[in-house]
């Protein structure tokens, strides 16, 4: 399959790199995510997504205030 440059280039592939390898770096990095608890949801309902993200808003404006960079 051929991908345009633009897409390649937002994935991480090289020109000749198969896609499934692009997949599994990807997977590798959602993995170490999950690890350290960068993840966010699954929410029920629209408001509960809301407020995770008001929430998160909130503490990186102050972390920002005390000039120390959040999570």
């Amino acid at each position: 399959m051929t991908l345009p440059t633009k897409l390649r280039s937002r994935v991480g592939t090289s020109e000749g790199d198969l896609l499934e390898a692009a997949i599994d770096a990807r997977l590798a990095k959602t993995d170490e995510d999950i690890k350290h608890g960068r993840t966010y949801g699954p929410f029920n309902t629209a408001e509960e997504m809301a407020a995770s993200i008001e929430a998160n808003i909130k503490r990186l404006r102050a972390a920002k205030k005390r000039g120390k960079p959040a999570r």
